[in-house]
């Protein structure tokens, strides 16, 4: 039976036909042709916008040839990437039912590369083995065989029908290219006309603004010490925070004036409250002796006898005082600074309103998953911490930290998994865009803009390298991997310390500058260093979110270790299980070390195995302190992990054991418990079960006096 032009957009239109592409092979090739063409016409070039033309591509295709998951990579600008536009496997979960698909597979359908090398192979159509998968690659060529992109579908379960309908998707890449390319520039065109408009809206706000102020106040000045003959003045403003004022604007002051003069209200040159400004006095006379000042007119800037600041006149060689004349003129002045001033403030509680908003938003969109809460305040701890290694100013350090705070605000709002993909691509651009045209630090937008930005030119979105990418953003690049790195998720386990410095080393030079690598490096150094009862970071600092959630832990501000605590409530930011925490991992791999370079004494712990019917028993003798942790961790690790995970120890030649040893039990105790697993202890001495009820951990643990009693509780 064959198939006309109407059964062709039939399939694309309703997506449920059975037979799909292998009843297309006994159509005419010229009526296929004519038939898609039409279709593209009539269905996908009249869309204006991106979302709604990519799901009628997708729809077509993923109909006509029945797979479940689409995805769209377009060129860079140098064609050197192909980036992740879009995505659509919708129909993934039922498909992977049909199919028995399994759920690592799965799960990396759903996690596609956000960008990919621009090789060969993406150049033809042809099977490809990508996300544990078999996928069709379609390249997309405009006429003259220009190369935009690629599209990837699949899986697909027979890949010797490739060869058979290649004529269909010839005509598909054309048409469909065409069509991509269309959207590119429609959308291309829209970003330019908003960019330009919100820029426009905002800088009419800005007339008034802080950066017209300082203009307007200069320009004040020098119309007053003309008008009034006075040889100098500036003008300083309140920074209520520190109970000082600081000059804005000043004109013919002598060396060394504005280094030695002291504006604050405790001692400072004048007398003053920032709660009372009508009056100000001059007091430090011991200053205008030094500088030789011969007369000073001070005029307050007052609203709601509030000080704002002061206006001060000043002659050094006249030593007439300043007349009535001149006083009207500053008291004049002083109120146009106000009108001024007013409107700057208003701009500026604007600004750090709307910057607070962004925070608030980038916390909520962190909160989307247990193990993504706290991801900004993280980031931004451990930023503050390379850049302070580095020793960079100060500002730039608040600008680095402020930047982190709102790096992934421009991933917020994505609701529909046709714009997902592209805003994670886009989201440093869109998230400096939320901020540039505000009043905020250069140093600040750029370190958002940026921190994708690989040392070597492959990140995104703007592919700079080396020193093209500022500082702030270098810094900001590193404090997000190690947080990632650090973080464990559905099918990734957080890396230990020795793995995270061995990707580094490989990522020094590519995707990271290599003195941002050093310093934080340095960082990591100084915690090996310390001293096996101490922690690489607090628990609840180094994840600490969700905040309510954490200071109801019972491990919060406690000075043992967190995974000695039963109830710990780890599992709210993602950490399930101790064992896979990262700082569970760098405790035990600092003690390793220890044990190695011979910094501690070794106890002697042995070990025998017994594989019994319904349970493993684990024959325990010698003392089990901090140095034998490691070992004593590992060999439980690998039982339960091996599984092995209903276990009896056998105490019964333990004559000691500390709170290091007993924190291994727990950890393993919830290792198991996690797999349908249990642990039992059976012949503790009475030295060590008196530990364990010091710590309160006979609550929990299961104690036997015989191993005939333990067996019974397993059978």
């Amino acid at each position: 039976m064959s198939i006309d032009k109407r059964k062709i957009r039939t399939i694309a239109a309703n997506g449920k036909s059975k037979r799909g592409l292998f009843s297309l092979f006994r159509t005419r090739e010229r009526d296929m042709e004519i038939a898609i063409w039409r279709y593209f016409a009539s269905k996908i070039f009249v869309h204006s916008d991106s979302g709604t033309g990519y799901k009628d591509i997708f729809s077509f295709l993923k109909s006509t040839i029945e797979t479940p998951c689409v995805y769209l990579y377009l060129c860079d600008g140098e064609s050197k990437k192909l980036v992740l536009a879009t995505a659509d496997f919708a129909d993934l979960k039922e498909w992977s039912e049909a199919n028995k698909l399994d759920d690592r597979t799965e799960a990396e359908l759903r996690e596609p590369e956000i960008m990919l090398q621009n090789r060969e192979l993406f150049q033809k159509i042809a099977g490809i083995e990508m996300l544990g998968a078999n996928l069709l690659n379609i390249p997309l060529r405009l006429k003259g065989d220009k190369f935009i992109g690629t599209i990837l579908t699949g899986p697909i379960k027979d890949g010797g029908k490739i060869e058979q309908f290649r004529h269909f998707f010839n005509i598909f890449s054309v048409a469909a290219a065409n069509s991509v390319n269309r959207f590119r520039e429609i959308e291309r065109l829209r970003e330019e006309v908003d960019r330009l408009q919100s820029k426009m809206k905002v800088s009419k706000r800005m007339l008034g603004s802080a950066l017209e102020l300082n203009r307007f106040v200069d320009l004040l000045l020098d119309l007053a010490i003309t008008a009034t003959r006075a040889e100098a003045g500036f003008v300083a403003m309140v920074r209520k925070e520190e109970q000082k004022l600081e000059i804005s604007a000043h004109k013919n002051l002598p060396e060394g004036f504005l280094e030695k003069v002291n504006l604050s209200a405790e001692d400072g040159l004048f007398e003053w409250s920032p709660d009372d400004g009508d009056v100000i006095i001059l007091r430090d006379y011991d200053f205008v002796a030094d500088f030789e000042i011969k007369s000073i007119l001070g005029v307050p800037l007052v609203e709601n006898k509030n000080l704002l600041g002061i206006f001060a006149l000043i002659n050094f060689t006249n030593s007439e005082m300043f007349s009535d004349f001149s006083l009207q003129i500053l008291t004049n002045f002083t109120e146009q600074i106000k009108l001024v001033l007013n409107n700057s403030r208003f701009f500026e509680d604007f600004t750090n309103r709307y910057f607070s908003t962004l925070v608030a938003m980038s916390d909520a969109y962190d909160h989307r998953s247990a193990e993504t809460t706290g991801h900004s305040r993280r980031v931004s701890d451990i930023a503050v911490k390379i850049a302070h290694q580095m020793n960079l100013d100060k500002n730039l350090v608040e600008h680095i930290r402020r930047a982190a705070l709102i790096h992934d605000v421009g991933m917020c709002g994505v609701v529909d998994i046709t714009e997902g993909f592209q805003a994670d691509f886009n989201h440093p651009e869109i998230a400096a865009s939320m901020i540039e045209v505000l009043p905020i630090a250069e140093e600040l937008t750029q370190a958002v803009r940026t921190h994708h930005e690989w040392y070597d030119g492959w990140g995104f979105p703007n592919g700079l390298k080396g020193n093209q990418i500022p500082i702030a953003g270098r810094v900001l690049a590193l404090a997000e991997y190690f947080v990632e790195a650090t973080t464990n998720a559905r099918f990734k386990e957080s890396l230990t310390p020795d793995e995270l410095k061995k990707e580094l080393e490989l990522r020094r030079g590519k995707q990271f500058d290599p003195e941002v690598v050093d310093a934080f490096l340095q960082i990591m150094a100084v915690k090996e260093n310390q001293k096996p009862g101490a922690l690489f970071q607090k628990c609840w600092e180094f994840k600490g979110e969700p905040a309510e959630v954490c200071s109801q832990c019972p491990a919060y501000k406690s000075d043992q270790f967190c995974w000695l605590h039963f109830e710990v409530n780890c599992a709210s930011h993602g950490d399930e299980l101790c064992d896979r925490c990262f700082l569970f991992k760098e405790w035990i791999e600092r003690v390793e070390r220890l044990v190695a370079n011979n910094k501690i004494e070794v106890k002697t712990m042995e070990h025998d195995v017994e594989k019994l019917n319904n349970f493993t028993l684990v024959k325990l003798s010698g003392e089990i302190d901090v140095s034998v942790a490691p070992k004593l961790r590992n060999l439980l690790r690998e039982l339960i992990e091996g599984g092995q995970e209903n276990l009896v120890i056998d105490l019964t030649e333990v004559p000691f054991i500390d709170s290091s040893g007993l924190g291994i039990f727990v950890v393993a105790f919830k290792l198991a418990k996690a797999k349908n697993g249990a642990i039992k202890f059976v012949g503790a001495r009475p030295e060590v079960l008196k530990v364990i009820q010091l710590t309160r951990l006979d609550k929990h643990f299961q104690l036997f006096e015989s191993m005939e009693q333990a067996e019974k509780n397993f059978m």
